[in-house]
């Protein structure tokens, strides 16, 4: 176990170099010039070149990688060139926004989306199964921006039903919250909705053919109590892993949804900075992220042996 969990912490570490160097790398080659964007076409030459200075920017492409990354071992991110503030401080304000939508999507992915396998198995071959196969299908193939932009056009503009853009915290008002957070907490779930929907049926539907499942229905046990007690959790490993790939899915779900609803979230911070070349915010979200999914993918991991004994680390 403990050399599992040491080997798996050092690929994690080399997962997130090469994620740092990409970032770097991807940014600085774009072209255009971020100094020359923020004082716009009438600078003047000594102004741009100073504040370059000032930025580092002048600097060979390595060692602004080697200050930054040193930067980073010390828990600074640097400072952003556009908002003129910590980068930390801006994860810091934007971070808990996004968490929460995505918690939330996160929460109604796992409900819905295992409960519409568990139906489908259990009813293979009916007229329920075969829609929430469909409805899986489409889900899993509709664009989230589009579903977004339909939300909006339907429920905001034609019906007046729901709010089209902002965010509110529940503790400051929490029917306006509520109004706000529904579209792009659905858009955000949906897909997590059509692949735990499909992976789940497909578990359930080689699980509740093993032997011991005839044999409990034998037994006499209610069918509620096979496939919840007995089945689910013997079927859970490969949904397990699947709920780890959602967090990547959400994060990149954020960037879309915030943009659309005009949500101050770390999503519309992390295109708005990569729109004004402001290297050292999107190196500092896309490392956040790289850090999150993969502590997220350890902890998938380790779960395995929680969830079926039989397993082992060696």
């Amino acid at each position: 176990m403990v050399v599992f969990i040491v080997r798996r912490l050092i690929e994690t570490l080399a997962v997130l170099i090469i994620v740092s160097i990409l970032s770097f790398l991807l940014l600085h080659l774009l072209p255009g010039d971020p100094v020359a964007s923020m004082l716009g076409s009438d600078a003047k030459p000594a102004d741009v070149a100073q504040l370059r200075h000032e930025l580092s920017l002048d600097k060979p492409i390595t060692l602004q990688y080697v200050d930054w990354i040193s930067g980073v071992l010390h828990g600074d991110l640097g400072k952003s060139i556009n908002f003129r503030e910590n980068v930390s401080t801006l994860i810091g304000q934007k971070l808990p926004i996004t968490a929460y939508l995505g918690f939330l999507a996160l929460l109604v992915s796992i409900i819905v989306g295992i409960w519409a396998g568990i139906l489908g198995a259990t009813r293979r071959g009916g007229f329920i199964d075969g829609l929430i196969s469909l409805l899986a299908n489409v889900g899993m193939a509709v664009p989230t921006f589009w579903l977004g932009i339909l939300g909006i056009y339907v429920l905001g503009l034609k019906l007046d039903l729901l709010p089209i853009q902002g965010f509110t915290w529940p503790t400051v008002n929490l029917w306006k919250s509520l109004g706000q957070s529904v579209m792009p907490v659905f858009c955000l779930a949906v897909p997590g909705i059509a692949m735990l929907a499909r992976q789940t049926r497909s578990s359930m539907l080689e699980t509740l053919q093993q032997d011991y499942i005839r044999t409990a229905y034998a037994k006499g046990l209610r069918e509620r109590t096979v496939v919840y007690k007995h089945a689910l959790k013997n079927a859970l490993i490969p949904i397990v892993t699947l709920l780890g790939v959602q967090v990547r899915y959400l994060f990149g779900g954020a960037v879309l949804t915030e943009t659309v609803f005009n949500i101050p979230g770390m999503g519309r911070l992390l295109v708005t900075a990569s729109f004004n070349k402001d290297y050292l915010v999107v190196q500092g979200c896309t490392l956040f992220i790289g850090v999150v999914v993969c502590l997220t993918n350890l902890i998938v991991d380790l779960s395995y042996g929680w969830i079926d004994p039989r397993i082992r680390y060696d």
